[in-house]
């Protein structure tokens, strides 16, 4: 019986839960003992308690300067909007982690999007995995590499910043005597970093096939209910976050009468009834995503993990991305032709790029071919191929 701790330090949803549950459960059904640290304690409880997982609270800073805000051209500018701006931030949270690990004393720990987990833990000798989206893990360059391809920062002054940022490192890190940082990029330097997900939509395209392994989608989980869908001449699955492009989204659904399914875990249900329509059904229950987009004909989503789904069943997607990592993605599913986007806070051609979706052949053709080249490699084999990996650090 192996002790197992994963670890969820950034981000925000299910996205950071629901992909590993078959692993989870596939470790705690043999006997394994798992821990989950989340971010978000409640949503964890709700979904992984009841198969054995333990849940505890992430060592997180929960109250972060605004006026220390700075503009994310690189993974060290959001480290800086973490906390990363105040040695005493970093310092606690550092011994936040490593007290954790003291006290779990795992075999091995599974790292989600965590950074402050993994500085805490890169000098114990605990065995270590990265398994996440390629956002999670820069590239090894220094200075690091700029994030947004529309907004980028010149050489000079990411060395600057990274500079700064290695300083604040180096001062907190010495209090629990690990060895000093070169570059940021050292952080993510781990016995394994295994992404789940493809070389097409990995945030970073510039990445070295040999410095990650891409397993994809791993595990088909099929908790949750499965809604009726309204009535309507299409079906589309929205997913989506409130945002400025909401309501227009809601509009032009029923404009054109399309059968839509609309989770939306953060809107009222005054909300709902001023969008009321035959053709929109909105839910805040946890779904059988799996299901829902088997029988639908377009995605429309805020985030990576669903629409990494939507494209793996051949479904194209509407984009409309809150955040430099949601768009990071968003612009690599419009450059393989499966799909369009908009920004959610400032949406632009939203019924245009709606009607395109709807009528135009490619985008479907290329969400097929993207699906037909990995589906082959299925979900079940690589939920085998994570538990082998797993076997060889606890054996």
């Amino acid at each position: 019986m192996a002790r197992i701790l994963f670890t969820w330090e950034l981000g925000e949803g299910n996205g950071h839960i629901v992909p590993h549950y078959e692993l989870l459960s596939s470790l705690v059904k043999r006997g394994d003992q798992v821990y989950f640290a989340a971010k978000n304690l409640s949503l964890a409880v709700k979904i992984l308690e009841p198969i054995g997982v333990n849940c505890i609270q992430a060592p997180i800073h929960p109250i972060i300067s605004k006026k220390e805000q700075i503009r994310v051209y690189t993974y060290a500018n959001l480290l800086n909007n973490i906390g990363y701006y105040d040695k005493n931030i970093i310092l606690g949270m550092i011994y936040g982690w490593y007290n954790l690990y003291k006290i779990l004393k795992p075999q091995l720990i599974i790292f989600d999007h965590s950074p402050t987990a993994l500085l805490a833990s890169k000098d114990l000798k605990i065995k270590r995995i990265l398994y996440g989206l390629g956002f999670y893990t820069p590239p090894e360059t220094y200075p690091l590499e700029n994030m947004n391809v529309f907004q980028k920062l010149n050489k000079d002054q990411r060395i600057i910043d990274e500079k700064r940022l290695i300083t604040q490192i180096n001062h907190s890190i010495k209090r629990i005597n690990f060895s000093p940082l070169k570059t940021v990029s050292e952080i993510f330097k781990t016995d394994s970093n295994i992404f789940r997900t493809y070389k097409e939509l990995d945030h970073y395209p510039t990445r070295p096939l040999n410095s990650a392994t891409y397993l994809g989608l791993v595990g088909s989980p099929t908790i949750g209910y499965i809604p009726k869908w309204p009535k309507g001449s299409k079906r589309i699955f929205a997913y989506l976050k409130p945002c400025k492009a909401l309501p227009e989204i809601l509009y032009l659904l029923k404009k054109f009468k399309i059968s839509t399914l609309v989770v939306c875990n953060e809107i009222n249900l005054d909300f709902q009834k001023n969008h009321r329509s035959p053709y929109l059904y909105f839910s805040t229950k946890l779904y059988d995503q799996l299901k829902i987009l088997n029988d639908c004909e377009l995605t429309i989503t805020n985030g990576t993990g669903t629409a990494t789904e939507s494209l793996l069943a051949g479904k194209p997607v509407l984009m409309l991305p809150t955040n430099l990592e949601q768009l990071m993605t968003a612009y690599r599913v419009q450059e393989i032709g499966a799909g369009l986007y908009t920004h959610a806070s400032n949406p632009d051609k939203l019924e245009s790029k709606l009607k395109i979706l709807l009528e135009t052949d490619s985008y479907k053709i290329n969400a097929i071919n993207f699906s037909s080249k990995y589906s082959k490699y299925g979900r079940q084999v690589s939920l085998e191929k994570m538990i082998k990996i797993v076997d060889d650090f606890v054996n």
